[in-house]
């Protein structure tokens, strides 16, 4: 689904859409692939919608990224889920744990502003998370007060 226009495509529609570099660059080393184009002339992936949140949780810096996922996640089996919202520690750029998907941008918005505001309010915990290898990761749990 484009970001601006909101137009849905088939995966044989979206795949049949022009195509522009995806780097304005002219050296091959630096330019790869090829992003496709919306009959409105948004740019998937370049011109996604997007809300983020930087924000200090004890020690760490963090981001709340709420993003429009451009193809439906619900693959059919379910309610359609055309947005995301994941919570990343920007040292590392490693997703916290959370994550969160929507139906429509308006959901997403409200469940972006209420993350947030949960996080700047101290309801969340950390801890470690032991997978069995060498490291350990760091996990972020966030208290969500929906009705």
């Amino acid at each position: 689904m484009c970001s601006r226009c909101l137009k849905k495509y088939a995966i044989r529609e979206f795949l049949a859409l022009p195509h522009v570099p995806a780097v304005d660059d002219t050296d091959p080393k630096r330019n790869y692939g090829y992003l496709p184009v919306c009959t409105c002339g948004s740019v998937f992936i370049r011109d996604k919608w997007r809300m983020d949140a930087h924000l200090t949780l004890a020690d760490h810096r963090v981001c709340v990224s709420t993003i429009s996922l451009e193809l439906n996640h619900g693959f059919g089996l379910g309610e359609d889920q055309w947005y995301e919202t994941i919570i990343f520690l920007e040292e590392s750029v490693a997703s916290l744990g959370p994550q969160w998907r929507y139906r429509t941008q308006e959901e997403a918005e409200r469940a972006h502003t209420e993350i947030v505001k949960n996080l700047q309010a101290g309801r969340y915990k950390f801890s470690w998370e032991d997978y069995g290898g060498a490291e350990k990761h760091l996990n972020l749990e966030v208290e969500l007060l929906r009705a």
